[in-house]
């Protein structure tokens, strides 16, 4: 899977969250793949695991719930990182 794709998937699966976070998210996913550079991108898209997984994950941080709704209920091995809005409204 390329970055590309992965950003596309990621719109597809966000479709149901408020415009504006669902373009912060986006967004934030670039930069991130943006700051990591070209050589780094196959890292990024391993350490993301699947868009599914990062959408739920956003989805969950918004809703202040512990993946009740989203499609993949598995505990991350490795904590997602997340754009600074959805960290903020994150419970721990």
């Amino acid at each position: 899977m390329s970055k590309e794709n992965f950003l596309q998937q990621l719109k597809l699966l966000l479709n149901d969250i408020p415009e504006e976070e669902q373009a912060e998210a986006l967004r934030f996913y670039a930069e991130y793949f943006s700051d990591a550079g070209p050589f780094e991108e196959q890292a990024i898209l391993d350490e993301l695991g699947s868009p599914e997984r990062v959408a739920a994950s956003i989805k969950a941080a918004l809703l202040g719930s512990a993946n009740e709704n989203c499609v993949n209920t598995e505990q991350p091995e490795t904590e997602i990182p997340l754009p600074i809005y959805a960290r903020s409204k994150k419970r721990t």
